[in-house]
């Protein structure tokens, strides 16, 4: 009590003695306390807002059918029970157009993928049986004037509508995409990618991996390394820029404060 009081008293007589002095102290210890406060703050809530926007920006994690093998019927519920609904289905094929050149078909859940990759700039997306969404480059070879077009794979036909075009700026504007379902009937291949968009730190992303591993022990878990590292290396920079923001502030209010 008698520490208590003799510190007040010191405080009381150094703003009266000295007031310039004590008002600069105690504004440098008050402002310092806020802009720490607010940037520490800001350090917990931007690792959210960065997932949240890394995730915007698609899958981070394949799974993927070994060679030769196929993905069990239940891999997207196995997949699903770790890391919710953020996954789609995906099934490849090589066909031929009418006039025999080479195409990427694509099988998926266009709902899905929809949710998945938000980034993608799509006119329209297909919502009935036999509508496709053609990538940019494919719809000019395809269907020039929007008509109706055929493909053929291992001797079968399919009757398609375009809908919509899709542009990536990459592999994807050279594909063209059916609904999972249109595509096993046409070629009786199951999906045998799923992408995911997992969310959580670098760390947890691993931990979500191990554990799709364990669930699908014949499958391959691969993340995408482009989005994983760019992610680590934005997360890893913005938290040196935030630490060193709260001890340069620190040190300048002390030099204040002395």
């Amino acid at each position: 009590m008698k520490r208590w009081r003799m510190l007040t008293r010191i405080l009381l007589r150094s703003l009266l003695l000295r007031p310039g002095r004590t008002f600069t102290a105690l504004a440098a210890v008050s402002v310092a306390a806020a802009v720490i406060t607010t940037m520490l703050t800001l350090y917990v809530d931007v690792q959210a807002k960065l997932h949240q926007e890394f995730r915007s920006y698609g899958a981070n994690v394949v799974v993927s059918a070994r060679p030769n093998e196929v993905l069990p019927a239940d891999a997207l519920t196995r997949v699903e029970a770790i890391v919710g609904r953020e996954a789609a289905p995906f099934a490849y094929a090589v066909a031929r157009s009418s006039n025999d050149k080479p195409i990427v078909v694509v099988g998926t859940d266009f709902a899905r993928a929809r949710r998945l990759n938000s980034w993608w700039s799509v006119t329209r997306w297909p919502a009935a049986p036999g509508e496709a969404l053609l990538g940019g480059r494919a719809a000019k070879q395809l269907a020039p004037d929007n008509q109706r077009f055929l493909l053929a794979y291992s001797g079968r036909e399919i009757d398609l509508t375009p809908v919509g075009v899709l542009r990536t700026g990459a592999e994807e504007d050279d594909q063209v995409y059916v609904s999972l379902l249109d595509f096993t009937s046409w070629t009786g291949a199951p999906a045998s990618v799923i992408q995911i968009a997992a969310s959580g730190s670098p760390q947890q992303v691993t931990t979500t991996m191990t554990g799709l591993q364990r669930a699908l022990p014949q499958a391959n878990v691969q993340p995408v390394r482009q989005i994983v590292e760019a992610e680590a290396s934005v997360f890893g920079k913005t938290r040196s820029t935030l630490l060193a923001a709260v001890i340069i502030i620190a040190l300048t209010a002390l030099v204040c404060l002395l």
